[in-house]
């Protein structure tokens, strides 16, 4: 999940097909240590054995200071693709940053301190539709294709109804006729 929220932000740096989907203890050990090789040390966040043990076994508490800190490092590669010189991220990071950055990605989303995350909400900027006004739209509009998707495979059934009844009439009448010659 770390690598998606990351993938979200500069798809060029995580490759997803590297982590599996895992539920066993040594299969997340593994991800999250392919994670910190791969990833983590380019956005400077450094994971310690126990960090990773307790991600693992989901001690609570332990995913939000990671979080964290993953967060503040996709912000020092998004802030140094605004600017020359105003990142200390490598220059591969600000390119990456530059080529594909994420469409509902601004300055205000990631700015948010450990405190705050718990106490309030991300406010929309003004004149800037909220994320939830986004996802509404796109809820929407997905329910309306899968609505005429509904619709046209309705027509389907009933066109594929009426000629398995033709193909029944036709069947009935075939056998009618071999009855009446004898043939059955």
């Amino acid at each position: 999940m770390a690598a998606e929220a990351i993938n979200n932000f500069l798809p060029r740096l995580v490759d997803i097909h590297n982590y599996a989907s895992a539920s066993s203890v040594a299969a997340k050990k593994t991800n999250w240590e392919t994670l910190q090789k791969k990833v983590l040390r380019r956005l400077r966040v450094r994971l310690s054995k126990g960090q990773i043990s307790d991600l693992v076994n989901a001690v609570p508490g332990a995913i939000e200071p990671v979080m964290i800190d993953i967060r503040r490092g996709i912000d020092q590669v998004m802030a140094g693709s605004r600017g020359p010189g105003s990142s200390t991220a490598p220059r591969e990071m600000v390119e990456m940053a530059d080529t594909h950055p994420h469409p509902h990605a601004h300055s205000g989303d990631m700015r948010l301190g450990a405190s705050e995350l718990d106490s309030r909400q991300l406010e929309p900027e003004v004149g800037r539709p909220s994320v939830s006004d986004e996802i509404l739209r796109e809820r929407d509009g997905r329910i309306a294709e899968l609505e005429e998707a509904n619709r046209v495979l309705g027509v389907k059934v009933d066109k594929l109804q009426q000629l398995v009844k033709l193909k029944d009439s036709r069947i009935r009448a075939l056998t009618e006729k071999l009855l009446e010659t004898g043939l059955i």
